[in-house]
C-alpha cells in the first residue's frame, strides 16, 4: 500500500519505520530497532537506505521494499554485520529483532568473530 499524497508524519523518513509511516502510530519498541537499523545502515555505508530524491519515493521504498544489503552499497561490510542491519530492519515487525537486548547480544557476538543468532522465527518472543 503505497502513499499517495503528502500527509502529517512525525520523524526523519530516512529512519521511520514502515508501521509508523503507514499508521502513524507507534506500536513498539521494533519500531526503534528498526530506526537504529537505519541509523547504523547509514554509518556503515555512508548514505542512508533508500536514499531516493523524493520524500514519497523514501516513503514508499520502506513499505514496499526489502531492507537493503550494506553490502551492495560498501562491499566491504562484513556479512555478518549485514545481516544484523537487515534483521534490525525488516519490513515486517515480526521478522527483526523483538528486543534492543537480542541487537546488542548479536552485535557482541559480531565483534567478538562469533555468528549472531539473528531472529529465529520460532522462538518465544520477549514482547508477546
Amino acid at each position: 500500500m503505497a502513499v499517495q499524497e503528502s500527509r502529517n508524519i512525525l520523524g526523519t523518513p530516512f529512519y521511520l519505520s514502515p508501521e509508523m509511516i503507514q499508521t502513524d502510530i507507534y506500536q513498539d519498541n521494533r519500531s526503534d530497532i528498526y530506526s537504529l537499523g537505519c541509523t547504523l545502515y547509514h554509518l556503515i555505508v555512508g548514505l542512508p537506505p533508500f536514499n531516493y530524491g523524493g520524500l514519497l519515493e523514501v516513503v514508499n521504498a520502506r513499505i514496499e521494499n526489502p531492507p537493503p544489503d550494506p553490502r551492495e552499497d560498501f562491499a566491504e561490510c562484513p556479512e555478518a554485520l549485514a545481516k544484523i542491519i537487515m534483521t534490525m530492519m525488516a519490513t515486517d515487525s515480526d521478522e527483526r529483532y523483538a528486543t534492543a537486548f537480542e541487537v546488542s547480544e548479536d552485535l557482541l557476538r559480531f565483534l567478538k568473530d562469533e555468528a549472531p543468532h539473528l531472529v529465529d522465527p520460532n522462538r518465544e518472543r520477549a514482547n508477546q
